[in-house]
């Protein structure tokens, strides 16, 4: 019993030392306390089975007696000796097994009662019009639409739905930000510090809608902590020429909800009306899993360098490592060329007058803003060809690539490389995500 509480208790303990990072320590430890009981409750009752299932001893010999005819078996259990002499105590299995059962029916019911509770917590905390109807894309056309190149089957969608982008953030849970009282303070080196309401942020300025890949600097080669959207917010240079910045600024600090930071160059934001700052995913304000009520969109940069759940914008005369920098990950993550196989279809192939039959394959190949001039594929030690590629949905997404190789019958290997739109080749080299993003060619095996 003692083993299956000190289980539990780690087990609460660990959720309660990642769930303590967020902004809603209280939330967390409401979650923390009653994730804890849950798994107590089980830790005890699965101990307390163990025990009463397994052999109890009495200590005393057992007399000697004559052989006797077995006796049918009993509600206190069964005994019988043991080699050393001893009586051994056998529980009744079904009268255990039926109080197991109560016992863990009523956890569960608990349990499933927290969770409800938890999660209308949860849903408190959305941001206005999550859930609801509506998404862009779905009175849309995408704007590569008529583009000739279609993707194989079982190619990965061009476009991701807001409930399949991925996440990766610095807690276990998203932040709980107030819309109604949410301010966007805009403060240091600048004339005219400022307070700004989503609604004013919206009115003040112009909106800006682009369809951007965004990818994790930790995800593998053929991974998929990537995803593109349609992002809509405003120019971050027109926020910062509204507040007049003084003349000693160099760097802006930019401080989120959830307690992550990160350091921009305002040179570059004054040379690139690419960045943004996104309160809208494809027609909809963000998700609050997704940093609502305001995330950076930083082109040709990992997300590690682009901050959600944005509360502050602070011009300073320097530059400072931000959150992951600290904790040894490359200072200017920039986005890697990387080329991914999703398909080799080998139940769609076609055969040809001569020679084996045409394998369709298919993926993407995406290099941040740099864009991709090309994609070549390669079926085991043969000569590399040219891949087509399907228009993009933006300069800054990824590429859909296809190709068609013959394929015989037997194991072969099939490898994928990119060249970025300037003209540099993708890095060959293997290299684990640490600390400046993936590298190498993804191979995949194939049985036709």
């Amino acid at each position: 019993m003692a083993v299956g509480a000190a289980l539990a208790a780690g087990g609460g303990l660990a959720w309660l030392a990642v769930s303590l990072g967020r902004t809603d320590p209280a939330g967390a430890w409401i979650a923390t306390l009653w994730f804890a009981l849950v798994l107590a409750g089980w830790g005890l009752a699965v101990a307390t089975t163990a025990t009463a299932l397994g052999p109890t001893r009495d200590g005393a010999p057992a007399p000697p007696s004559p052989p006797s005819p077995p006796s049918p078996p009993s509600d206190r259990g069964d005994s019988a000796a043991d080699g050393e002499g001893r009586v051994v105590v056998l529980p009744d299995r079904r009268r255990v097994l039926l109080a197991l059962g109560g016992t863990t029916a009523a956890i569960t019911g608990l349990g499933a009662a927290g969770t409800w509770i938890l999660r209308d917590r949860a849903r408190a905390g959305r941001a206005p019009g999550e859930g609801a109807a509506g998404w862009w894309s779905d009175a849309h056309a995408l704007p590569n639409a008529g583009a000739p190149v279609s993707p194989v089957p079982g190619t990965r969608p061009e476009f991701t739905r807001v409930p399949d982008h991925y996440r990766i953030d610095i807690n276990s849970m998203p932040p709980r930000v107030d819309a109604g009282a949410w301010r966007l303070r805009i403060t240091g080196l600048v004339d005219r510090p400022a307070s700004l309401s989503l609604d004013a942020l919206r009115g003040r300025f112009d909106p800006v809608h682009q369809f951007i890949t965004l990818a994790c600097i930790s995800n593998p080669i053929p991974g998929d902590l990537i995803g593109t959207t349609r992002w809509t917010g405003v120019r971050l240079r027109d926020v910062l020429d509204d507040a007049g910045l003084g003349a000693s600024g160099t760097h802006l600090r930019i401080r989120a909800a959830d307690g992550f930071d990160e350091v921009v160059a305002i040179e570059e934001v004054r040379d690139d009306p690419r960045i943004v700052l996104a309160y809208a995913w494809d027609g909809r304000p963000l998700e609050a899993a997704h940093g609502f009520p305001l995330r950076l969109y930083l082109p040709d940069r990992f997300g590690m360098k682009q901050p959600k759940w944005i509360e502050s914008l602070e011009a300073i005369d320097h530059w400072e490592p931000g959150y992951w920098v600290r904790r040894g990950w490359d200072a200017a993550a920039r986005m890697r060329a990387r080329s991914i196989i999703d398909v080799v279809a080998t139940d769609l192939a076609h055969p040809v007058a001569e020679g084996p039959p045409l394998v369709p394959m298919g993926g993407i190949a995406h290099a941040g803003a740099r864009g991709i001039s090309r994609v070549e594929v390669r079926v085991d030690d043969e000569p590399w060809r040219p891949a087509e590629i399907r228009e993009p949905l933006s300069s800054l997404t990824w590429v859909i690539w296809r190709h068609e190789a013959p394929i015989g019958p037997g194991d072969h290997r099939v490898t994928v490389r990119c060249v970025d739109g300037d003209g540099t080749p993708q890095i060959t080299r293997e290299a684990p995500p640490h600390p400046s993003g993936a590298t190498g060619l993804h191979v995949v095996a194939v049985s036709a």
